[in-house]
Order: structure tokens, then sequence, then C-alpha cells
């Protein structure tokens, strides 16, 4: 990253809640943090981007972009809902108060005998073994 980037960036590694703790005083130059993604656009754009956003430790205030996250949370026609959030997405994207780096996938390999596995996007992981059969 520092050859790319041309930075002087170090890692710290530090245990979880100190890392939030830091996050929330903001002591740091740079942070790298990630997120189980869940189903909903929601859980985690409101949360990293709204002004009042438990996770926006970067003090990130768009108040157009307030108004669209809270709109988005009241609407309950699905298509309605997800054109809101693109068009909030775009919004924050021209500001570009964080850096999305990458989306992982979660890649399940398997013996061909599996039958009834599914991959759930995320839930109890328990349930996605619940119709498993190997034969």
């Amino acid at each position: 990253m520092n050859q790319t980037l041309g930075t002087k960036l170090t890692v710290q590694v530090t245990e979880a809640n100190r890392v939030f703790q830091r996050l929330q005083v903001a002591d740091y130059q740079a942070c790298a943090w990630g997120w189980t993604g869940l189903i909903d656009a929601d859980q985690y754009t409101y949360e990293i981007l709204h002004t009042k956003g438990w996770r926006n430790f970067e003090g990130y205030s768009n108040p157009k972009l307030d108004g669209m996250l809270e709109q988005a949370r009241r609407e309950l026609d699905k298509p309605k809902r997800g054109a809101i959030y693109k068009e909030a997405e775009t919004a924050m994207l021209e500001d570009m108060p964080i850096l999305p780096c990458f989306c992982s996938n979660i890649h399940t390999l398997m013996t061909k005998r599996v039958r009834g596995f599914e991959q759930l996007p995320f839930s109890n992981w328990g349930d996605q073994f619940a119709n498993l059969t190997i034969g």
C-alpha cells in the first residue's frame, strides 16, 4: 500500500474494543476496518454515513444524504427503497468520506456428495446446515 499510494503508514494490530475506542476519539491517521455484510442496505449505510450514525467515526455530515437515508428507512416498497439507496450511494461517492476498498464474497467448497446445503448471506451459521445430507 505504501508503494502504491506513496504513504508511510505502519500497521498496528489492536484488540477490537481498543480499536473502537480509538476510532471514537479520532486517535488515528488512517484506519482499515470492515464488517459482515448484512442483507439490508440500511444496516451499515446509516450507521457509517448518517450524521448521527454510531459508526460515523469520521464525523461526516451531509444533510442531503441524511435525508435520503431517513427517507429510505421509511420506504416499504423495495424497488423505490433500492432507488433511494442508489442515489444515496452516489451522493456518498461524491464526498468520499470513506474509501470502500474491496468486497469479499463467501465461497464454499465441498464434495459433490453434499446435498441440501444453502449458502445464506448472513444468518445463524447453523441454519445453513439444517437440510444437509452426504451421500
